[in-house]
């Protein structure tokens, strides 16, 4: 399998030195996949599905249907053929376990081989694994299927990475209506004002296509504070006939990691259409065409196919009067 060395998107080298062992949860049919809690600390996930060493190549087995690997699109009978671009043929069971254990962070590639009827195709699952309240979840960033085992030009081309501090805080608002962006009990929306629901702190990225605009993340989570497993960062995710507008958590591999592909949290933000060199737009990088707007029936934010005109100004910039609720004078 050929892997071109500008994916660095998710290299993470399997270290031959490293001896330490771990004892494997072994069945008949397999070994527990367990992955290393994102948190950093607590008992380690298990993925619900089961890997078995077979002539040559890894199976798993056991997926369980409603489990966190059956969500990241694995299926019982796959071949697991490589991790976050690295085949694993060469490596021992116990290894592969252990790497996956101890050495992923939050956001990982699994490389899996699926054959049926005569057919063979191959599958690209790209998922962040997070834990919030104990429980654990899967997000699927990208799951894709070819029919020859290359990896899909969109995610080997795409590689995004942090630029770096500083971090500062914006406001985000309708200049028309004086309603700003903000997040309440986890849903996004247009509203009056109020420092601790409406401040976000934007962060700026390296990569895709710069003809879009500068890639960004806003999100209330801090680069300072330790990072909040709460749903605090605006995302566009398809969801059935068109994508909609939801909070992801905002976690440590945003700025950690060193390259990673295209995320539902980052957004294209350009000078606006109108030519208004105040006037911004935000067009999410994973659902392209479709921009960061207000619902025309109330004050939900949505994606939509016509840009709306965004204000986007640091902390120390005010426009005007600003409309706040009691609980959040600035």
């Amino acid at each position: 399998m050929m892997y071109c060395e500008r994916f660095i998107v998710l290299s993470c080298l399997f270290s031959a030195s490293n001896t330490h062992q771990i004892t494997l949860q072994e069945t008949e049919q397999g070994s527990d996949i367990l992955l290393e809690n994102p948190n950093g600390s607590g008992d380690a996930v298990n993925l619900q599905a089961q890997i078995a060493d077979g002539v040559g190549h890894y199976t798993l087995t056991r997926v369980r249907a409603d489990g966190l690997a059956f969500k990241a699109g694995l299926r019982s009978d796959d071949q697991l053929i490589g991790i976050n671009g690295k085949t694993i043929e060469k490596y021992s069971l116990q290894y592969v376990l252990q790497f996956l254990r101890e050495g992923i962070q939050s956001k990982l590639l699994l490389e899996l081989k699926r054959s049926h009827s005569g057919c063979t195709k191959y599958v690209w699952s790209f998922f962040e694994l997070s834990v919030q309240e104990g429980n654990p979840a899967i997000e699927v960033i990208s799951l894709l299927e070819t029919d020859i085992d290359v990896i899909p030009t969109n995610i080997l081309d795409a590689t995004i990475s942090w630029t770096g501090a500083p971090v500062n805080a914006f406001d985000i608002y309708l200049p028309d209506e004086k309603l700003y962006l903000g997040i309440d009990d986890g849903r996004v929306s247009f509203m009056t004002y109020d420092k601790k629901k409406c401040t976000f702190y934007r962060y700026n990225y390296d990569g895709g296509d710069s003809s879009q605009g500068n890639v960004v993340a806003y999100t209330q989570q801090n680069f300072k504070p330790p990072p909040s497993m709460n749903r605090n960062t605006p995302a566009a995710k398809k969801d059935r006939a068109k994508p909609e507008v939801d909070t992801m958590h905002f976690p440590t591999s945003m700025v950690t990691q060193w390259s990673f592909p295209p995320d539902p949290r980052l957004w294209y933000e350009k000078i606006a259409p109108t030519g208004d060199q105040r006037g911004r737009t935000l067009e999410s990088m994973t659902q392209q065409g479709w921009y960061l707007a207000k619902s025309p029936t109330d004050n939900t934010a949505i994606l939509s196919e016509l840009p709306a005109v965004l204000g986007i100004l640091p902390h120390e910039v005010r426009v005007g009067p600003t409309k706040t609720t009691g609980a959040g004078e600035a």
